[in-house]
């Protein structure tokens, strides 16, 4: 595992739960029942978005420092937290692997061009699958660190990502900061949105 540097990953392959697109929509599982023409029309957005969307990543793994109270240090970096979650998330961390994924513009230009048509139920679909494809795209380096942990016999958290918990929203500023977010295209706005909007960036504390 390589630490204090930052590491970018392009061309990520991901998977995209069709189910999950489908409760994102409001289907219940097992019991909502889709008609033909509208699976034909998920289908065709999927392959769409898999062909379209192209997912990056970039990450950097910090050594903790030190605890104090509900703040958390980091060698090597001005990078700190303040927040109970994240003290509890990485408390018997010894180091951390910051990241960010994005699947690009693709589903944002889409989204945009058919709200200017008003064709507004396409687009809440597309807006569904982009949420599933960045998810797909989180899990699939999630599962590449996870792999790179157990090879070094160390173990992961869960991921955790800002604006959950008491981890403020606030905070992608940090992190666009420390992961250099626009190496991958990435851009923050004042209030803390990340542009591609299907960008997800989250911590997971690495265990020995």
């Amino acid at each position: 595992m390589i630490f204090d540097r930052i590491i970018v990953k392009e061309r990520i392959s991901y998977m995209i739960n069709k189910k999950d697109v489908l409760s994102l929509l409001g289907y219940k599982r097992d019991k909502t029942k889709v008609s033909p023409s509208f699976a034909g029309k998920i289908d065709f957005i999927l392959k769409e978005t898999q062909e379209n969307a192209l997912a990056a990543a970039v990450y950097i793994v910090r050594k903790v420092s030190k605890v104090e109270e509900d703040t958390i240090f980091f060698k090597n970096t001005d990078l700190k937290i303040t927040s109970k979650d994240i003290v509890k998330l990485l408390s018997d961390s010894f180091a951390a692997i910051f990241f960010g994924v994005t699947i690009g513009w693709f589903i944002d230009n889409k989204i945009k061009e058919l709200k200017e048509r008003r064709v507004f139920n396409e687009a809440l679909i597309y807006d569904a699958v982009g949420s599933e494809a960045v998810e797909g795209a989180a899990n699939s380096i999630n599962h590449f660190f996870d792999i790179e942990a157990r090879q070094n016999k160390y173990s992961l958290t869960k991921r955790f990502s800002p604006g959950y918990g008491d981890l403020h929203i606030s905070f992608q500023k940090e992190l666009f900061k420390e992961l250099s977010l626009e190496k991958i295209g990435v851009s923050i706005t004042d209030t803390n949105l990340l542009l591609p909007q299907k960008t997800i960036t989250a911590i997971i504390g690495v265990e020995k």
